[in-house]
């Protein structure tokens, strides 16, 4: 599944003017690398801990998502992003969470109707 999401306010890079950001799911693939970009060591008193940005987590799963910002292909790169308006950011950042909640709502009742039985005391 994929999203068209329009610019309120048009991006300019390079040569290309962005009017439009095409979306697709997050796959756990784009999870998992975010993850370890977003992951730092700091010191803590009991010593060197790995530490996650929430912020750079979620953007770098969004920036994955991203098939194309204009006539430029996806993945976005973080400068890009940064361009962005913050109307346009929330907008992009909305339909990207109304994707995420559609994928897990099919996952929730997939998994739900694996677990049933079929009347006979099997499973389906």
């Amino acid at each position: 599944m994929q999203r068209t999401v329009p610019l309120t306010k048009f991006v300019t890079v390079g040569e290309a003017e962005c009017r439009e950001v095409v979306l697709r799911e997050a796959t756990a693939g784009d999870v998992i690398e975010a993850t370890e970009e977003a992951e730092r060591v700091a010191m803590t008193p009991q010593g060197p801990a790995l530490l996650v940005s929430p912020t750079r987590l979620g953007l770098g799963v969004l920036r994955r998502q991203v098939v194309s910002f204009g006539s430029l292909s996806g993945p976005a790169d973080l400068a890009w992003i940064k361009r962005l308006s913050p109307a346009d950011l929330d907008s992009i950042q909305a339909e990207a969470e109304a994707m995420d909640a559609a994928v897990s709502l099919d996952v929730g009742a997939a998994l739900s109707d694996r677990g049933r039985t079929d009347g006979s005391g099997g499973n389906d």
